[in-house]
């Protein structure tokens, strides 16, 4: 760590998992300028490939990281400390990752406030837009050009609901919360879109008893969660299923032992994962769905952070969990599911495959690496050891 570099980095205020590889956000590290952000790509075998994306030009307090998406070899990097900010997107070729594109969208102080990429697709969302109702930017791959193609907007939009404060996108699907459905008489929702033709229309809307961030989506099953104030230990998962083009409840998931219960949210397929933290204890509660019914299966303890994990993002049977608050550098705990790695065929390298590891940003700037043996039943540490993995900056 440089001489005054501040202790505040925030690893892992962000996170996206694309099979096995990882995109973890620093939206507070230094760089050039004081606290401009970066990201961190970890690939390869153990995760030990890793590389360190920026700005082509830093700025001061900009918060490079602050959202970010990864899907193969292509990652997208949103700003979060200055108005009017591109979002920047990189592509690996011959091994190296580069930038490639900046993507601008000047009437919104927002842009890049959430971003989630699938395939040739990808929505950025914008909450604070110039009159403040909030849209999502869809863009398109061409060959090599990301091209606007769409702004989704609530059908009921207006004018202080500051669409798309939550937002998620299965590459078919997307789910995007709001605090207010039309502002002169405030109600909370969650809107569904679908993919019809080359474009995305409205399916439903969920009126919601309060304000959520935390929405997720996987093909007919949408998960929304309620949070409660610190120490009411009333807060709430709500899990819908789509019959046809119509949404209903199927389960609601509560923990009243867990103040932040919710706050945070990812599904995989009939996997869902939920945070928690109470006292300074966090974890990550595991579900599984056997026919219609969701089942705690697991509870995961975290490196104890302020306000519980920061980011959850799943992909491929990795689970990475993103631990960043006001004092530390910042951490991110990533985690496989044997069952997952149970599905590919046998390698030479062993338990190798079958591993994960916990990522930290110590005081040295380079990243330490414990790995840990996953087995038995899912995402079970059962030891760790230490090692040193080299940093490559863009």
């Amino acid at each position: 760590m440089r001489p005054g570099q501040p202790t505040d980095d925030s690893f892992g205020y962000s996170a996206s998992v694309s099979g096995k590889s990882i995109l973890l956000g620093a939206n507070n590290e230094d760089g050039t300028q004081k606290r401009a952000g970066a990201a961190y790509v970890f690939a390869g075998e153990q995760w030990a490939d890793v590389t360190r994306l920026s700005a082509d030009e830093e700025t001061a307090y900009a918060g490079f990281g602050h959202a970010l998406a990864l899907d193969g070899d292509t990652a997208f990097v949103g700003l979060g400390g200055l108005e009017k900010t591109p979002v920047y997107v990189f592509g690996k070729s011959g091994g190296k990752w580069a930038m490639t594109q900046k993507l601008r969208e000047d009437a919104s102080d927002t842009f890049g406030f959430r971003i989630k990429v699938r395939g040739n697709v990808a929505m950025i969302a914008a909450p604070k837009d110039s009159a403040d109702i909030g849209k999502i930017h869809m863009y398109t791959k061409a060959g090599a050009t990301w091209t606007e193609q769409q702004e989704i907007v609530a059908n009921d939009g207006a004018i202080g609901d500051f669409f798309a404060l939550g937002m998620d996108f299965d590459g078919q699907s997307l789910i995007s919360s709001e605090p207010a459905t039309n502002s002169k008489a405030p109600v909370p929702a969650a809107y569904i879109f679908v993919k019809n033709g080359t474009s995305f229309v409205q399916q439903a809307k969920l009126v919601l008893s309060k304000v959520s961030e935390a929405v997720a989506i996987s093909g007919d099953t949408a998960v929304v969660g309620i949070p409660a104030p610190v120490g009411s230990g009333q807060a709430r998962v709500t899990i819908y299923i789509r019959s046809g083009d119509s949404w209903s409840v199927q389960q609601e998931l509560t923990m009243p032992s867990e103040e932040l219960f919710g706050t945070q949210l990812a599904i995989q397929g009939d996997v869902l994962f939920v945070s928690a933290e109470t006292g300074g204890r966090s974890s990550v509660y595991v579900y599984r769905r056997t026919g219609q019914v969701w089942a705690q299966t697991q509870q995961l303890s975290v490196v104890p952070a302020e306000l519980g994990p920061r980011a959850l993002a799943v992909g491929g049977g990795t689970l990475a969990v993103g631990i960043s608050n006001n004092t530390l550098t910042g951490a991110a705990q990533v985690f496989r599911d044997p069952a997952e790695d149970a599905k590919a065929p046998s390698s030479s390298n062993g338990d190798q495959e079958k591993s994960g590891c916990s990522f930290s940003k110590p005081a040295s700037g380079r990243h330490t690496v414990p790995s840990v043996l996953l087995g038995g039943v899912l995402l079970l540490l059962l030891s760790a050891r230490r090692r040193r993995v080299a940093r490559r900056d863009l």
